[in-house]
């Protein structure tokens, strides 16, 4: 394989590069996750949250590498988690063993390609290392061209990784086996559920819904708080009541068995307080603003997906800071 900082070239025999871009034809003894040895690429937020359920599920510190061109972000990750850190892939290879069996990609996605480069250059991949993306905008097609590799996975988890009580939406092509979804699957359940999608151009609905969507809860929260407080509560008061009805109402809603509409007449009393807060705000145009914001989300998240360098700059989750690994 030679490879070229702005595209790859695979100059191998034809049952090669069918096997190299094929990899469910290559016969590999079957992997669990703890026998794995596992890096991030990107020293940031993801890779903290994920770390400790990692270690949960039978992976040692020693099998979870971390790269990351910072020093401040390697000597964070090395105290907290214990775990091992390089400033480069090079590094990484020079100590390593063995090539990487899994990485995850959480760099920002206009510093993917080169980093990508330099990974292979420095050789911690093999033809079944199994990669797991989670940057915003970057479709498998992208990561294959740039890994070489058809065993590509996206992944779009949300804020709420931080304490492990995220949603993920994910998808794989048809290159990936059914061993390696369910791999990538367990992995990304270290920050909760997740959502497998057939068709990846709907990942950018997940991004809009649940990507996006702490935001939207977020926001709701404030307005509540300040209305509260307008009303003569404490503000932190006003927050608190907030805060434990949105999320009362959310496991109400992931439990019942009534649609949306039947747990909103529940509450909707005609003529009554609930009736005519909603009627206000159906009468400012609030749900369709809602919608059409999610919809915005949506088409940001396509134009992300655009190869223009300047669409993806500073998008996607912040897991690393640095150009290149």
């Amino acid at each position: 394989m030679m490879l070229h900082r702005d595209r790859w070239f695979l100059q191998v025999a034809p049952h090669r590069l069918f096997q190299v871009l094929n990899p469910s034809k290559v016969h590999r003894m079957p992997r669990s996750l703890p026998s794995l040895n596992f890096a991030f690429m990107g020293g940031g937020n993801m890779a903290s949250a994920m770390i400790p359920g990692l270690k949960d599920r039978g992976l040692s510190a020693d099998q979870i590498m971390i790269v990351d061109p910072f020093a401040e972000a390697r000597s964070r990750m090395q105290e907290k988690h214990g775990v091992r850190v390089f400033e480069s892939t090079r590094a990484l290879r020079a100590h390593a063993q063995t090539p990487l069996d899994a990485a995850i990609w959480a760099v920002k996605p206009n510093t993917f390609p080169l980093a990508a480069v330099q990974a292979n250059e420095a050789g911690v991949f093999h033809r079944s290392t199994l990669h797991m993306s989670v940057m915003a905008g970057t479709s498998t097609d992208s990561l294959s061209r740039q890994m070489g590799s058809g065993l590509v996975v996206r992944a779009m988890p949300n804020q709420a990784a931080a304490i492990g009580q995220a949603i993920t939406g994910m998808y794989a092509p048809s290159t990936v086996s059914a061993e390696d979804r369910a791999l990538a699957e367990e992995v990304m359940k270290t920050l909760g559920p997740v959502e497998w999608v057939e068709h990846e151009a709907q990942m950018h609905a997940v991004t809009a819904i649940s990507g996006s969507g702490p935001a939207y809860m977020f926001q709701m929260l404030k307005a509540m708080r300040e209305q509260g407080e307008r009303l003569g509560l404490d503000p932190d008061q006003a927050l608190r009541l907030a805060v434990q009805t949105m999320a009362g109402s959310a496991e109400l809603a992931r439990n019942s068995a009534l649609s949306m509409d039947e747990l909103i007449a529940q509450v909707r009393s005609p003529n009554g307080t609930t009736h005519a807060a909603l009627e206000t705000m159906d009468a400012r145009g609030v749900f369709e603003g809602f919608k059409a914001g999610i919809q915005a989300a949506h088409h940001r998240s396509s134009e992300l997906a655009s190869p223009s360098p300047t669409a993806v700059a500073g998008s996607g989750p912040k897991m690393s800071h640095g150009p290149a690994l």
